[in-house]
C-alpha cells in the first residue's frame, strides 16, 4: 500500500514575505471545524425533544386504559427497575413510578412526565403516539400551578 505524506502550505499575515507561506499539519484546520460540528450537533439534539402541546384533560376512564396499554408497553425497557416486587428494584426509581400500581404514573412531576417522554424516543410511532396521550393526560390531570417543564 502506497503512503503519502500530504502537506498543505497556508498563507498568513506576515510583514515578512520570507514567512507568508507555511507549511500546516493534515488536519489542523479539523481544530476549528469540529467545535462547530459539536455546536450544530447539540443544537440538533435539543431541537429534536417532543413539542410542547397543549394538555387537554383525557377521559377518566381513556386515561386508565393508557396507563394500562403504555405499562405493558414500557415494562421491558423499564420493568426491572420501576417495578416493586422485583428483585431488581431500584428505590429511586420506584420512587417516581411503580409498574405494580393501577395509577403507576399519576404520581410523577411535570419535570419527570417530560422527562419519561423524552427517554422513549426509540418506540415505534404508535407506541409514541400512546406515551404522548398518557404524558398529556396526566400533566391536565395536576393542579394548575405545578411545575409542567
Amino acid at each position: 500500500m502506497l503512503s503519502f505524506k500530504c502537506r498543505r502550505f497556508v498563507q498568513k499575515r506576515s510583514l515578512n514575505p520570507a514567512l507568508a507561506w507555511t507549511e500546516q499539519e493534515p488536519g489542523a484546520d479539523m481544530i476549528r471545524i469540529v467545535p462547530a460540528s459539536l455546536a450544530i450537533g447539540m443544537i440538533c439534539w435539543v431541537c429534536n425533544t417532543p413539542p410542547m402541546v397543549k394538555h387537554e384533560p383525557v377521559p377518566a376512564g381513556q386515561l386508565s386504559f393508557l396507563r394500562n396499554e403504555v405499562r405493558e408497553l414500557i415494562r421491558p425497557e423499564c420493568g426491572s427497575c420501576h417495578t416493586s416486587t422485583l428483585s431488581t428494584a431500584k428505590p429511586g426509581a420506584v420512587e417516581v413510578f411503580d409498574l405494580v400500581n393501577d395509577d403507576w404514573s399519576a404520581t410523577m412531576s411535570g419535570e419527570e412526565l417530560n422527562s419519561f417522554r423524552k427517554r422513549l424516543r426509540k418506540l415505534d410511532d404508535s407506541s409514541r403516539t400512546k406515551v404522548e396521550k398518557l404524558v398529556i393526560g396526566e400533566l391536565a390531570q395536576q393542579p394548575a400551578g405545578s411545575p409542567i417543564d
